[in-house]
């Protein structure tokens, strides 16, 4: 009985080694010529980035991954942040001199005016007409028959929080802590100084003091020419480095 077992179970397997008919797939020439041109790549060498028959490293995109066909749908956390972060300031930016404007149309100073460059908010031209009657640029304003000082303040992307950059555009002026490329030196308008609360108006009263403490006077009319507000950028840059070194005392001679 258990020899007849032993051949049963042997029939079984046999039976079950078997192999099943196999199918033949018929594809067009394309395809085969096209499987014959590109490298098969395992799942394994997919995974780790590496490809074995050609051996060289296959960039695995990283998160988030951003389909050329789909287009951007996915964006980081950090991303979202700084979007998010940028868009809460340029909101802030313009409520603040929306204010401003509001401000200075309401009080109609004569002391100054404001017009936009270009209709653009964020870029102010400043007509600053009254200056102390007793001070010597005073006497050279009606000397030379010059009516106003021109002053061009652009407001970064980050304002009130960061200061505006303020540099005289006409008439040129010596003295007075105006640079020489029309860049002024008042610790009001670095970052140390700056404080958010102040407005465009204290801004352009502390100038027209810093003017008449700095004894400035104006250049001769025949080489008056207006400043370059890139030049004046330039300059303020390295007095920014100068007074960060050195603070806002005078520095020695050799560093200008």
């Amino acid at each position: 009985m258990a020899v007849k077992l032993k051949q049963l179970f042997g029939r079984q397997s046999k039976l079950t080694t078997l192999q099943e008919p196999t199918t033949v797939v018929v594809r067009p020439a394309s395809e085969e010529q096209e499987d014959e041109q590109l490298p098969h790549k395992s799942i394994q060498s997919i995974l780790s980035g590496v490809d074995t028959q050609s051996k060289e490293s296959t960039q695995i995109p990283k998160w988030p991954f951003v389909s050329p066909s789909v287009g951007n749908h996915k964006q980081s956390p950090t991303c979202l942040l700084k979007s998010a972060t940028k868009c809460h300031l340029a909101t802030v930016r313009s409520r603040r001199l929306m204010k401003e404007l509001r401000d200075i149309e309401t009080q109609n100073s004569s002391f100054y005016s404001v017009e936009l460059i270009n209709d653009n908010l964020f870029e102010w031209e400043v007509k600053m007409s009254v200056i102390d009657s007793d001070s010597e640029m005073a006497c050279d304003m009606k000397k030379q028959n010059i009516s106003h000082i021109i002053l061009n303040l652009k407001f970064p992307e980050n304002f009130p929080f960061s200061p505006p950059f303020m540099c005289v555009v006409s008439p040129r002026i010596r003295n007075g802590f105006v640079l020489d490329d029309g860049a002024i030196c008042m610790e009001l308008l670095t970052p140390r100084g700056w404080v958010s609360a102040y407005t465009v108006e204290a801004l352009i009263l502390q100038f027209s003091a810093s003017l008449v403490k700095g004894k400035g006077r104006l250049e001769e009319k025949k080489t008056s020419k207006p400043y370059n507000r890139k030049a004046a950028e330039s300059t303020f840059r390295s007095l920014l480095k100068v007074h960060d070194k050195y603070g806002w005392v005078t520095p020695p001679v050799s560093e200008g």
